[in-house]
């Protein structure tokens, strides 16, 4: 079995609703970043589920293993708690990362995992600036196969955006302009579903089977 979700939250009954909703967006991200540059089938000890719990209380970390899943309760004082919502989000995001990295290590201690790949991923994390993008499937080469439409995902902690870059020659930007803004990785799945071409056009469908863009790169086709 290969890990396929990692998650973080925090617990803490004095928090105000704004710093967990905070916490979240950064977490959220966090998990996306990782994903991103985790490798697809990347085994950790047989378990396919890490949920990582910041609580209140003496610093110490506690870890159980219940069946495929992995609980980490990461306990630290109430002053790190408020500390952490004091710093930016590339600290705030060192921060958690430095917990997983404490799991993987105590992990690796009695069961065999791709450990390289985990530090690599967490070094890339680290290394991303909080910003990551995807080329999403909807992306196509134009039959002359001199020019290519990649449609996008912008993602940084505060927001996600679509972009379509129109290539050329394979690294050539020809144009690159927002499809949507204020997205998420739920709309971006349902509204970029799939894509064919018709003469010039790309046409971008929904889920549902609704167009939902439609790109004309005849002007970028004599550049």
């Amino acid at each position: 079995m290969y890990l396929n979700r990692i998650t973080f939250k925090i617990q803490d009954n004095n928090l105000q609703e704004d710093r967990i909703i905070a916490f979240n967006t950064v977490a959220h991200f966090l998990e996306e970043l990782l994903w991103h540059h985790i490798k697809k089938k990347i085994q950790c000890g047989g378990f396919v589920f890490l949920h990582h719990s910041i609580k209140s209380g003496t610093d110490n970390t506690k870890i159980k293993f219940i069946g495929q899943i992995i609980e980490i309760n990461y306990y630290v004082t109430p002053s790190k708690i408020q500390n952490f919502f004091n710093q930016a989000k590339k600290e705030q995001i060192e921060f958690l990362l430095s917990i997983f990295k404490e799991t993987i290590e105590t992990i690796r201690k009695d069961y065999p995992l791709d450990y390289e790949d985990f530090l690599r991923a967490i070094e890339l994390s680290q290394n991303s600036n909080l910003i990551f993008e995807e080329v999403l499937r909807v992306s196509k080469t134009f039959k002359t196969r001199k020019h290519k439409i990649n449609i996008i995902r912008l993602v940084n902690p505060d927001n996600e955006i679509i972009v379509c870059r129109i290539i050329r020659n394979k690294s050539e930007l020809l144009d690159e302009y927002v499809l949507e803004n204020k997205s998420s990785v739920y709309v971006t799945s349902i509204k970029f579903n799939k894509s064919i071409w018709v003469g010039n056009n790309l046409i971008i469908y929904d889920r549902f089977g609704k167009v939902s863009h439609q790109i004309d790169i005849t002007n970028y086709l004599n550049e």
